[in-house]
């Protein structure tokens, strides 16, 4: 089948696919026809259906085309005089809707099979193939109902359906075009709130949702003098609820496409008329319009003017190709394209080296577009390079022959985008030679992934890295396409990847790594400028008064803060035991160890020395300004303890060796030892390096517990503390005890069957408690001339020889419950014996003691 469609512009070639003298399918261009009458497209209207045959006719509006368009006579649809052709219902396009008298079609004739003279209604011939042009307008129910199937396409996760429904523009046309005077029910604002629906539910499907916006803009519905939407508008009860789900449904509509923006002008101008309309909810409505209208401009303009927290988390086309000009020049200037020029035409913003921030939107958008340009500039110079052949590979990995071969669904939630539920399986060709793919750094688990179809980056599709296992043996990709971050959607990625050509198919891998980007930029846009931590520190770059922390603050009831300075002196001086503060009691000493994680046991230097009193925090300050003190940091080291101890955010820098790691151990451990610190405190310590963490956490584990995130680390001592073998430990501690509960359980039950059995008298409970030999006595004990022949056969023939606990395992046990029965019936008296006996029992209890109960 062709690639472009039937209507082809003219002087256009298509893509076919076609078969050799081999039977090869290859390639072959060839010319599009330039016409749909060209094509042996006709037109008609449906005149009659019966659905019981599920055929149809369609009264033909035109006379078939010969050789030449002039030789062609239209006469007008349903001309009485048309000759009429009939179609079977499997041969409609599926629109969800089944036709009806008066729906306008296009069709093919069926005229080139052989057994074409037997495909025929009477003397009516068959249309091969009937796509519906406009539809007759039908009952507002049956749109209700075809609504309804929708969504629950939608809801149900059946997302090839649901797209298909939105690519059939003719059900959804109709319905912006049904007049609400034949309808029950508010119409118009069944609409709007279909689109609002659509906006919400149509994310995988941008494309789709963006063409059917671009459909129903031109219907009778949004004609701003005569319109359903006007006359909504200019209703007398107009009030800010209308208004409210007006602005919603205009804004999902100009949001799918910044050319339909033109559209919501009227509207909008009609709500500022009124007197009802919220001014702020309006206003803030036109700021979202015309941060859509953004869009029109170039995309290095637009992600210059365009908010912060909104801007993708990937390049768009534009940034990955400058203002590159075919002659590789920049612009009017004729300036070399590089990421310096475009950001002179978008500049990025600076960071403050001294000074406030304007706001704290600004110094979230500061870092976030600079972290991003940190992130990309060198794929960015990398494409650049590639397109003008000045690329040298070690600077960007590319990968060439890219083919999607396979899908897999993923187990469990996505590692970077929420869960797709789906990943792709690439195969492709390395630049550079790769003999090892485990001992290659390239490829990384995260890593962000540039693929063009055509080799030009104009319409790039992104994804990362899911898993590189199969690299060595299949030489197979497992990728996960960036969808939500990217501004496409699961289905455009699919067809773009199959319908591409390995040999025109490249794709690049990002020079930094994406995955430890992402998060933070993610964060960066989540994050709210109104609620913006440390904001006076960082922002307003207020450090002058000196804020503590909170929980060095001033206690509850004007109690003192103190704070255990013991860490902080020399051995010598904790030797001798001198007081330096007033003395804790046991209660505070006992609190401070628990928090400490100490215990009787502990192998801290620090508890193997008398426990030091504590200080008040402006007896620590002027002990730390006491040159004199016998302490064990130098004065450089002294002022970085009293700024940390008096700033929320304190920052300690030095070149190597000047005691920075051992600083902050002093800091956790004197931190610790405040009296107001919570219960259950955790610290948080992030470093840049894993031999950094590792060397901290070993000087904090000495009188703290301490856990450690990550895998990466060579130190035996520090496994044990891996938050992952933590949680394995806890985990299989859990199964332990669950299976020894099912064990308990089970025990529980049988001796609960067996209580029951041993309530009342059975065979089974007979047999099961009774000895071998009791057994064979009993059968043996019945006179020979009580059984019947059979039974006594039968009890010969299980007759032990042996020892009697191997035959009672051995016996069949269904014969001898049933021996055992028989013999029990024997033993037993009849019930009229029994009842005598109830009867004179009964009798004599009159004359027992009282506490003797006997009862029926």
């Amino acid at each position: 089948p062709a690639v472009k469609s039937p209507g082809a512009e003219p002087n256009t070639r298509t893509v076919q696919f076609s078969r050799d003298n081999k039977g090869k399918q290859v390639l072959r261009m060839a010319r599009a026809p330039t016409t749909r009458q060209q094509q042996g497209w006709r037109r008609g209207r449906v005149c009659k259906v019966i659905p019981s045959k599920s055929i149809g006719f369609i009264r033909v509006a035109d006379e078939e085309h010969v050789t030449k368009p002039a030789q062609h006579a239209a006469t007008q649809l349903g001309d009485s005089k048309s000759e009429e052709v009939f179609f079977h219902f499997d041969r409609v396009q599926a629109s969800g809707l089944t036709l009806e008298n008066g729906d306008e079609v296009e069709f093919l004739m069926d005229r080139h099979s052989k057994a074409a003279a037997k495909k025929k209604e009477g003397d009516k011939e068959r249309a091969a193939k009937v796509v519906p042009v406009r539809l007759h307008q039908r009952n507002a129910d049956v749109y209700t109902n075809w609504l309804e199937e929708t969504k629950q396409l939608a809801e149900d996760g059946k997302g090839l359906e649901f797209m298909q429904r939105l690519d059939t523009h003719l059900p959804w046309v109709a319905m912006f075009n049904l007049d609400p005077g034949t309808t029950d029910v508010d119409w118009t604002k069944e609409m709007m709130q279909l689109i609002v629906w659509l906006k919400e539910h149509c994310h995988a499907h941008r494309e789709s949702f963006t063409a059917l916006m671009k459909s129903i803009v031109n219907t009778a519905f949004f004609n701003p003098v005569t319109g359903q939407l006007a006359s909504y508008l200019d209703a007398q009860n107009a009030l800010t609820a209308r208004y409210t789900l007006v602005q919603e449904s205009l804004l999902a509509v100009t949001g799918a496409d910044s050319s339909l923006c033109k559209i919501a002008y009227p509207f909008f101008r009609m709500m500022n008329e009124s007197r009802w309309v919220d001014y702020k909810k309006l206003n803030d409505c036109l700021l979202e319009l015309l941060r859509q209208s953004a869009a029109i401009l170039p995309a290095d303009a637009a992600s210059q003017f365009a908010h912060w927290n909104e801007l993708p988390l990937v390049p768009t086309q534009d940034e990955l190709h400058g203002n590159d000009q075919s002659d590789g020049s920049s612009g009017a200037r004729g300036e070399q394209w590089s990421p310096t020029n475009l950001s002179a035409t978008c500049p990025l913003p600076v960071v403050r080296a001294t000074g406030a921030y304007p706001s704290p939107a600004e110094y979230l958008n500061t870092y976030f577009r600079l972290l991003g340009e940190d992130c990309f500039a060198g794929l960015k110079e990398g494409i650049h390079s590639l397109l003008h052949r000045q690329l040298d590979i070690r600077d960007m990995n590319v990968y060439t022959d890219v083919q999607l071969i396979a899908m897999e669904a993923q187990q469990g939630n996505s590692h970077m985008d929420g869960g797709k539920g789906v990943s792709f399986g690439l195969r492709f060709k390395p630049v550079k030679r790769i003999t090892n793919w485990r001992a290659c750094s390239d490829l990384m688990f995260g890593n962000l992934l540039c693929i063009s179809t055509d080799g030009t980056f104009k319409q790039p599709l992104w994804a990362t890295v899911y898993n590189r296992e199969l690299l060595d043996t299949k030489k197979v990709l497992l990728v996960e396409p960036c969808t939500d971050i990217s501004g496409s959607d699961m289905a455009h990625f699919i067809l773009s990847m199959k319908h591409a050509s390995p040999s025109t198919t490249v794709m690049v891998e990002s020079p930094a790594y994406y995955k430890a980007y992402q998060p933070v930029l993610r964060k960066l846009q989540a994050a709210s400028s109104d609620e913006l931590p440390f904001m006076e520190e960082i922002v307003e770059c207020n450090q002058s008064r000196g804020q503590p922390p909170d929980y060095l603050d001033a206690a509850e009831d004007d109690i003192a803060i103190t704070l255990n300075t013991g860490c902080l002196r020399k051995p010598s001086a904790l030797s001798t035991g001198v007081a330096v503060g007033p003395a804790l009691d046991d209660s505070m000493t006992r609190r401070r160890e628990r928090l400490l994680g100490r215990g009787k046991s502990s192998e801290s230097k620090v508890t193997t020395t008398p426990l030091q009193a504590g200080l008040p925090m402006d007896d620590i300050l002027a002990l730390l300004d006491d040159h004199n003190a016998d302490l064990c940091v130098d004065e450089s080291q002294r002022r970085a303890v009293a700024h940390a101890l008096t700033h929320r955010v304190s920052i300690i820098q030095g070149p190597p060796g000047t005691g920075k790691t051992y600083i902050g151990v002093k800091l956790v451990e004197l931190l610790l030892s405040a009296s107001t610190l919570p219960r259950n405190t955790t610290i948080l310590t992030l470093t840049y390096k894993n031999h950094a963490l590792d060397e901290f956490l070993l000087a904090c584990k000495k009188f703290m517990n301490v856990v450690r995130v990550g895998g990466r680390s060579d130190d035996e001592q520090l496994n044990n503390c891996n938050l992952r073998r933590m949680q394995a430990r806890r985990t299989q501690n859990f199964y332990d005890i669950r299976n020894q509960m099912s064990q308990c359980l089970s025990t529980l039950t049988h001796t609960a069957q067996d209580l029951s059995l041993a309530s009342r008298f059975s065979v089974d409970c007979f047999i099961q408690y009774a000895t071998p030999l009791q057994i064979m006595h009993m059968l043996l004990g019945v006179r020979r001339d009580s059984w019947d022949w059979a039974s006594y056969k039968q009890l010969c023939s299980i007759f032990p020889r042996g020892d009697l606990a191997e035959w009672l395992q051995e016996v069949d046990r269904g014969l001898l419950l049933h021996l055992v029965h028989y013999a029990l019936r024997i033993w037993m008296p009849n019930p009229s014996i029994f009842a005598k006996l109830a009867a004179s029992i009964k009798k004599s209890a009159k004359h027992m003691p009282p506490h003797i109960g006997i009862t029926d």
